[in-house]
């Protein structure tokens, strides 16, 4: 399976250009917008996500803590880092996502972070059994 097959929620931290072009790429992504709740807490946020088998895509790091310390399920994490940075200069890091074969057909946390000269993606099986 690939990135772009993913069924994604993005969380209200990343920015609405990056939604635009992971749709403009044929992904199924519902904006945070969609919920109808601003400040919704990631716990929430995550539960209704998994509640509609969609990973979330963020740049806020509590997620990963909710899954893997918290141990609360989820249907995977992308992770884009650095965040709260200009939108443009995480293009090729979704350019990338879109390229990658996943690693597993179990949810993934995919961590995708870009520097001034390399893009570094790495996926994690997330274990459900608690």
């Amino acid at each position: 399976m690939m990135f772009r097959d993913l069924r994604l929620l993005a969380d209200e931290s990343l920015d609405p250009l990056l939604v635009h072009r992971l749709q403009v790429a044929g992904v199924d992504i519902q904006p945070f917008s969609r919920l109808g709740a601003p400040g919704l807490p990631d716990s929430e946020v995550l539960a209704r996500a998994n509640a509609e088998q969609r990973a979330v895509i963020t740049h806020d790091a509590d997620f990963g803590a909710l899954v893997f310390s918290a141990r609360q399920p989820s249907s995977g994490i992308i992770y884009i880092r650095p965040g709260h940075i200009d939108a443009t200069f995480h293009y090729p890091t979704i350019d990338a996502l879109l390229a990658i074969e996943l690693v597993s057909d179990r949810p993934l946390m995919i961590v995708a972070s870009r520097s001034e000269h390399a893009i570094l993606i790495r996926q994690r099986p997330i274990h459900l059994d608690v």
